[in-house]
């Protein structure tokens, strides 16, 4: 996700992964994704859990998560080892959100203020 963090930063102008407060919002983000991956996929949000506790925090706007849409069981750490430390969302079987080890290759939608 940290990858994914850094191109959305390199682009012109600088945005950010994208961080779902609504239910509208994160109905869109799974239309577009289905539209423009062609398959189901994994993709990142912008929530990052620092203290292992299971409270995400969007890392651009510094606000703790208010909506969430957690696949059931999720968040986990089903890792055991506090290394599902980001959000990523499936649009498809797994549909929802699950926490994700920060390391692993997803696409991203990146956003920016207008």
């Amino acid at each position: 996700m940290f990858f994914s963090r850094s191109f959305c930063a390199s682009l012109s102008p600088p945005s950010y992964v994208i961080e779902v407060d609504s239910q509208a919002e994160n109905d869109w983000l799974t239309e577009l994704t289905l539209s423009h991956c062609g398959s189901a996929n994994f993709f990142w949000l912008n929530g990052y859990d620092t203290e292992n506790s299971g409270t995400f925090t969007w890392i651009e706007s510094q606000t703790p998560a208010s909506y969430t849409n957690w696949h059931t069981g999720e968040p986990n750490d089903s890792s055991g080892t506090g290394s599902e430390k980001c959000i990523a969302s499936s649009n498809y079987l797994w549909e929802g959100w699950h926490d994700a080890p920060c390391s692993w290759p997803f696409p991203v939608v990146c956003e920016r203020d207008s």
